[in-house]
């Protein structure tokens, strides 16, 4: 990414070395917080509900606070993290469950076992 990127993307000001020039930066992301102030004061409802819709960008706790609001948000209930009986992994011979280490050696030696029979029909 080009030094223009980071300061257009993350709101970081490089030196020419590459280091992080922390006055500018802190400067830079003050005046970007300001205009996306700005911007979201200006705002149609209808514009808003593009918005993420919770406090915070970690997404476990974005995910509880719009759980939260949901009934009165929606008029439905919030829904339920679903609930896995069983883990399949990837590999796994027919639909069966199987750790992927003996879905692997199953795989190889039905191979092998393949390769012997068409040997034989050769010879």
């Amino acid at each position: 990414m080009s030094r223009r990127g980071w300061c257009r993307r993350y709101g970081v000001v490089l030196n020419d070395d590459f280091s992080v020039d922390e006055k500018k930066t802190k400067t830079l992301r003050a005046r970007m917080a300001k205009k996306h102030e700005r911007t979201m004061k200006n705002l149609t409802e209808k514009e808003k509900l593009f918005d993420h819709g919770g406090t915070t960008r970690h997404l476990s706790t974005l995910i509880s606070e719009l759980k939260k609001r949901c009934k009165k948000e929606t008029g439905l209930e919030p829904p339920e993290q679903p609930q896995f009986p069983t883990r399949i992994e990837p590999g796994s011979a027919k639909g069966k469950n199987m750790p992927a280490k003996t879905a692997a050696k199953k795989a190889k030696a039905a191979r092998r076992t393949r390769k012997k029979a068409g040997r034989k029909k050769a010879a």
